[in-house]
C-alpha cells in the first residue's frame, strides 16, 4: 500500500452489509471515486490521481464491498445493491450531495446510483461504462478465468493467477504490480462476485432515466470507447470524449483526466 501522509486518511465505516475501507483527501465540493473490479481506491493513488483531484475537490474514494480492505458481503449481491451500499457511503459521511466518478466496473455502479438516489448526486462521469450485447453479458459470465478459485496446498494456484494477473500490469511499477496482486487475492475465491453482478445488470435500460448532468469518457485503447456514440444516443445532452490514455485512464495517463474533470465538475 501507499505510505500514510497526512494528505491521504484512510477509514473504515461501518454499514448494513459490512465495514468499507476507503480513503480520503482534500476540500471543497466532496467528489466519489468508485473503482474498478479486482482494485480498490489504491488504485486511484497511482500517478497522483487522488491527490491531483484532492487539490480541488474533497475526495472520497472507497473500497467497494467484498473488494481492497473493505469486508465481504454476507452474501451474493446485485449491481444495485452494491449501488445502494455506496449511497450507505455517502449518507454515512454526513454528505448530502456529491459528485460521482466510476470507472467500468465502477461506472456502472455510479450509473445505478444516480438513477435511483439522484437527490445524492450533483454531476456523474463514467471511465470506460461497460456496454455489452446481452449474448456476450451471458458468454463472459459462463468464462473460466470468472469463476473462484481453488486453494491447493502446493501454493500453484498461486502462480497460475500471478501469470493470469501479468496481463493487465503494463505500466505499473513492480510495487505497484506487488499490490495490485495483493489486492486481487485479498477477498479470496469471492473476487469475481462484481463482475457476476456487472453482467446481470444492462445500463441500456437506466441510461435514459438520467436526470444529472454526465459525462462520459474512455481511454483511447479502452474497448469500450467505442460504445460512446451509442451512450449518447441514449442520454440527451451528455458529454461524451475520448482520452489520449490507456483502459485504466486513473492510473497511467491522470494529467487529461484530471483537466476535464476540473473543466466539468467545476
Amino acid at each position: 500500500m501507499e505510505l500514510a501522509t497526512p494528505a491521504i486518511r484512510r477509514q473504515y465505516l461501518p454499514t448494513s452489509l459490512g465495514q468499507v475501507h476507503l480513503r480520503r483527501a482534500g476540500a471543497g465540493k466532496p467528489v466519489v471515486l468508485v473503482h474498478n473490479t479486482y482494485l480498490s481506491s489504491e488504485g486511484f493513488t497511482r500517478g497522483g490521481f487522488l491527490a491531483g483531484l484532492a487539490e480541488r475537490y474533497a475526495v472520497i474514494a472507497p473500497d467497494t464491498l467484498g473488494q481492497g480492505h473493505s469486508d465481504l458481503p454476507p452474501r451474493l449481491l446485485t449491481l444495485p445493491e452494491y449501488a445502494a451500499n455506496l449511497a450507505e457511503v455517502i449518507t454515512g459521511l454526513g454528505v448530502e450531495r456529491a459528485s460521482v466518478v466510476g470507472s467500468h466496473t465502477g461506472a456502472s455502479i455510479a450509473l445505478e446510483l444516480a438513477v435511483s438516489r439522484p437527490e445524492l448526486v450533483e454531476r456523474l462521469v463514467l471511465l470506460g461504462l461497460p456496454l455489452w450485447t446481452a449474448e456476450e453479458r451471458t458468454a463472459r459470465a459462463q468464462l473460466p478465468r470468472f469463476r473462484p478459485w481453488t486453494s491447493e496446498p502446493s501454493g500453484q494456484y498461486l502462480l497460475t493467477l500471478w501469470n493470469a494477473r501479468l496481463a493487465i500490469t503494463a505500466g505499473l511499477t513492480p510495487r505497484e504490480i506487488h499490490t495490485q496482486f495483493l489486492e486481487f487475492l485479498e477477498p479470496g475465491p469471492r473476487v469475481h462476485e462484481p463482475l457476476w453482478a456487472l453482467f446481470a445488470y444492462e445500463p441500456r435500460e437506466r441510461l435514459p432515466h438520467l436526470q444529472v448532468p454526465t459525462l462520459a469518457l474512455a481511454g483511447a485503447e479502452d474497448p469500450f470507447r467505442r460504445r460512446l456514440d451509442e451512450i449518447a444516443a441514449l442520454v440527451p445532452g451528455i458529454e461524451t470524449a475520448v482520452l489520449p490514455a490507456g483502459v485504466v485512464m486513473h492510473g497511467f495517463s491522470p494529467a487529461p483526466l484530471l483537466e476535464r474533470l476540473a473543466a466539468f465538475l467545476g
